[in-house]
């Protein structure tokens, strides 16, 4: 039985078919605060296939390690193409999933190395527990803090992130840097966030 628009446009789906590094036992909080503000979370255990895609607002890749088919990468295109959304994490080291080779064809690509945190932080203990403290890039996340003033010379002091056993990226001209490792964690000014913004359909990666 097909999905109605309306609970379309409320699904997150998180897969769960390429033995991802992250599970929804990892995102237990992020995902009570995202049904207590009406999204619907939904799990693939099976084929990435268009059904399944055309059923989700958004597809969730959580740090895939095995590969993906053929048919698989083919759907995930035409997800895209037709206004789908995509939200793909990576992690530190060699990658085994060839999701790079999808990701390489909108000018995005994860890189074999880890970003390291060289200064002392309380609460953080080991050095891959990257604290970022200076690496906003689009000053449009700015505008998420209720109290900010564009003319504050000191408002990015105000926004920092934790980036843990994370990878950096290989950006091309068209995708979006958000978020980058700064100069506190290395190697130095480094994409870790980007989106890419489809030109045929103007949703995002």
């Amino acid at each position: 039985m097909p999905c109605s628009d309306k609970i379309v446009l409320k699904t997150i789906t998180i897969d769960a078919s390429k033995s991802e590094l992250l599970s929804l036992d990892d995102l237990k909080i992020c995902c009570r605060k995202l049904v207590s503000i009406g999204y619907r979370i939904a799990v693939n255990k099976g084929i990435i296939s268009t059904k399944t895609l055309m059923q989700s607002k958004i597809f969730v890749m959580l740090c895939p390690t095995e590969k993906f088919k053929a048919s698989e990468l083919k759907a995930l295109k035409k997800y895209l193409k037709h206004g789908g959304r995509l939200l793909v994490t990576g992690h530190e080291g060699k990658k085994t999933s060839d999701i790079n080779n999808f990701l390489k064809g909108y000018g995005i690509e994860f890189k074999n190395d880890a970003v390291i945190r060289i200064h002392r932080w309380a609460g953080c203990h080991h050095p891959k527990e990257s604290v970022v403290t200076d690496g906003i890039m689009n000053k449009a996340i700015y505008s998420l803090e209720q109290n900010w003033q564009p003319s504050d010379p000191n408002a990015h002091k105000n926004f920092r992130y934790l980036y843990p056993y994370g990878c950096t990226l290989n950006v091309d001209l068209e995708p979006i840097i958000l978020l980058a490792t700064g100069t506190a964690c290395f190697p130095f000014n480094r994409p870790t966030c980007v989106f890419y913004k489809h030109p045929a359909t103007m949703v995002d990666l």
